[in-house]
């Protein structure tokens, strides 16, 4: 993802093939994460001026990571635990469950 040559969109969705069936709702999640932490609008405006886009704690927990949002979040993971088909899909949507 680091060579701007190559399209983005085509490597997510490579990346995410490997996940079978629960490859959209594992996507969906990544995709809600990503626009919630590059989004500078979801960021407050700084006390004093500034450019918004730092995350430390209570901007983490009072404007990125809403309830809504988090509640989001469950619901992509519990449709990709229902998605997963085969033993591997499982462990690989068990593994992303963690690691997020």
């Amino acid at each position: 993802m680091d060579d701007p040559t190559l399209d983005v969109d085509a490597l997510l969705d490579d990346y995410f093939a490997h996940y079978g069936a629960a490859g959209p709702a594992i996507r969906a999640f990544y995709s809600l994460v990503e626009e919630r932490c590059c989004n500078p609008a979801n960021y407050p405006k700084p006390k004093g001026g500034g450019t918004r886009g730092r995350q430390a704690g209570r901007v983490a927990w009072n404007h990125l990571r809403t309830k809504a949002t988090m509640e989001q979040l469950a619901s992509h993971m519990a449709d990709a635990h229902r998605l997963a088909r085969t033993d591997l899909e499982r462990t690989r949507v068990q593994l992303w469950g963690r690691a997020m």
